[in-house]
């Protein structure tokens, strides 16, 4: 595993576990069939993160709602049988698909009363009964919390009796441990899972404990009125108490010293009520949770099952239109020199060549024959003899390309900057403006030591590789989806011999892997051609792979992904690159306005026409 660890939290269910990270959370649950059912979830960015105390009440709130859901799929996951009672009918009745939303709601306050009563209205009642039978002064506060506290402890001993929550308690414990087992940084098997401990000072028991002391502490100082008084004034403050406690705990949880475990101990006691040793099956439906959200194992070792086929296909009537075309051209009978003086067939190549509008003769046959004879025309002479199989070749290879075939691919080699990478069908052809592009980027990270940069939509590694090449203490990620371009990316790595971190994962779920703020530029250059211009393209684009060239929602869809969904993954004052097609500039500009970010250069190519842009995020 990678030394750098995410935070993850979860939470018992039935028959499952549901794991948390920064940016997703996974629900896994053990099927009849003996399966295990992982479904996952994107966490929506959370508000006040940064706010000390605020964070805590909003985090609270998230918990019960995101746990309320987790604990009804779990249900359906693994097929127990909840009859509809008159309520759930009624309100299916007459609501249809809201009638969960308001389930959850009455839940909620249900549960909320509950809570209410058990442990503020049942404790500051039953102290002003004592207090009028026994007149307490200054210890009323004091009674009040021994009698909070008894009541938690009551409540939650006689709950751990119950032999339908003993098995939801064993699930609890296999939670602890694989989290405990992935704090270590040990591989997430049973066998090392087993050996952790079921207490975890994060544990939601640990947090309620920590409640409870907070609310004591707090009213302590509260002057007592009423009792009813006093109950609306717990109730009022009961959004302070909660972010305090969250404040400690979270302290708690990540340090280690003697304030931290004087603190952690009670709650780590109380675990032993709520927790219970799990059996193997239910460590192994812990660790399915926990290696759906994180980033290692997403890294290392995606599962091609996962990922997302939401991109267009690739066209084959397009590519069967190009490929026939092609085919005429090399099938055509081209006039072969009788000589085989390179200056000779040199000029025959031409006139082949000459035949497509989108080549360039001189320069293209001068790349044939250096590729076909292994050096370069001027330095072989204009009178050298070629083999008769070497004549061939170079006019088919000419008749190939006068067909429509890029140069690019029948070299197998391109030259982006310095760079040679290697190119062949199923990935994109780096360009020119590409270049551009950046150039403009690097000079935005001039002034920024160890930046992190991520490449998406990767393709060939041309960008990833050339912004290592020109900032080479830049930590640089690329991350590109299809098997054909993936393996162009690990070969060109190499082959350059830049430290590029290759990630073989769908742009469209590894904003669920990108922590917050972790990169100080996203660059990309996505398919970005209106679907609508099929069969308009030069022959040549034709045969470059469709996912790398048309998007959806008129070839914007991957920009506007982009810049929403990896908005938290990027620092303030970080940069988003783009580029982009030469007419799209202004919807592109929209698209990141509209997301927050701050528009900092236009890129133009050499033409003057716009080909990206660069923007902040503030």
């Amino acid at each position: 595993m990678a030394d750098k660890k995410v935070s993850i939290g979860g939470q018992a269910l039935i028959e499952g576990i549901m794991m948390k990270g920064p940016h997703s959370y996974s629900i896994a649950v053990r099927t009849p069939d003996g399966g295990i059912n992982v479904k996952k979830y994107k966490v929506k960015p959370g508000k006040f993160t940064k706010i000390p105390v605020l964070r805590g009440m909003y985090s609270f709130i998230d918990s019960l709602i995101t746990g309320y859901k987790s604990i009804m799929a779990s249900a359906d996951a693994a097929m127990v049988d909840l009859e509809e009672d008159e309520l759930e009918l009624w309100l299916k009745k007459h609501f249809g698909d809201k009638a969960a939303d308001i389930l959850l709601m009455i839940a909620g306050v249900l549960g909320g009363m509950l809570a209410l009563v058990l442990f503020m209205v049942l404790p500051t009642t039953f102290t002003g009964i004592i207090d009028k039978i026994i007149p307490l002064g200054g210890l009323k506060a004091a009674v009040e919390g021994v009698s909070k506290l008894i009541i938690f402890i009551v409540y939650l001993w006689l709950v751990s009796k119950m032999s339908e929550i003993k098995r939801v308690f064993a699930y609890h414990g296999a939670e602890h441990k694989t989290i405990a087992c992935y704090e270590a940084g040990e591989e997430l098997t049973v066998e090392n899972v087993r050996k952790h401990t079921r207490f975890h000072p994060r544990c939601g028991t640990s947090f309620m404990f920590i409640v409870l002391l907070v609310s004591i502490a707090v009213f302590s100082f509260v002057p007592w009125q009423s009792t009813l008084g006093r109950v609306v004034m717990k109730v009022a403050f009961l959004p302070v108490v909660v972010g305090i406690a969250y404040e400690i705990l979270r302290y708690t949880g990540r340090h280690t010293n003697a304030c931290t475990r004087i603190m952690a101990t009670p709650g780590l006691w109380f675990q032993r009520l709520t927790t219970n040793e799990p059996e193997d099956d239910m460590i192994e439906v812990a660790i399915a949770s926990v290696n759906a959200i994180l980033p290692e194992t997403i890294v290392k070792k995606p599962v091609p099952e996962q990922l997302n086929e939401e991109t267009a296909p690739e066209p084959e009537a397009r590519l069967a239109a190009a490929a026939e075309k092609t085919a005429t051209e090399e099938n055509r009978d081209y006039v072969i020199p009788v000589s085989n003086r390179l200056n000779d067939v040199y000029r025959a190549m031409q006139e082949i060549l000459a035949e497509n509008e989108n080549s360039d003769p001189r320069f293209e046959a001068a790349q044939l024959v250096q590729f076909v004879l292994g050096a370069d025309r001027l330095t072989l002479g204009p009178d050298y003899e070629m083999t008769d199989e070497q004549k061939k070749k170079l006019i088919y290879l000419a008749g190939k390309r006068a067909g429509g075939y890029p140069l690019q691919y029948i070299l197998g080699t391109w030259q982006f900057f310095d760079l040679d990478l290697d190119v062949g069908e199923g990935v994109l052809i780096p360009r020119a403006d590409t270049e551009d592009v950046v150039m403009a980027a690097v000079q935005q990270l001039k002034d920024t030591a160890c930046p992190a940069v991520i490449d998406l939509c990767s393709g060939s590694g041309a960008i990833a590789l050339a912004v290592k090449r020109f900032i080479p203490d830049a930590s640089v990620v690329a991350v590109e989806k299809y098997d054909e371009a993936f393996a162009y990316l690990e070969r060109n790595i190499e082959k350059t011999g830049l430290m590029v971190l290759p990630v073989k994962y769908d742009i469209f779920n590894y904003d669920f892997v990108c922590e917050e703020e972790a990169f100080d530029m996203i660059i990309s250059n996505p398919p970005y051609i209106d679907p609508r211009m099929e069969g308009k393209l030069q022959t040549e684009v034709s045969y470059e792979p469709g996912t790398a060239l048309f998007a959806e929602d008129y070839g914007l869809r991957f920009y506007k992904f982009i810049a929403q969904n990896y908005y938290h993954a990027l620092k303030d004052g970080g940069y988003l690159v783009f580029e982009h097609g030469y007419d799209q500039s202004k919807e592109v500009e929209n698209i990141l306005v509209k997301a927050r970010y701050t528009v900092v250069q236009r890129i133009v190519d050499t033409a003057g026409n716009p080909r990206g842009i660069i923007a902040r995020k503030d």
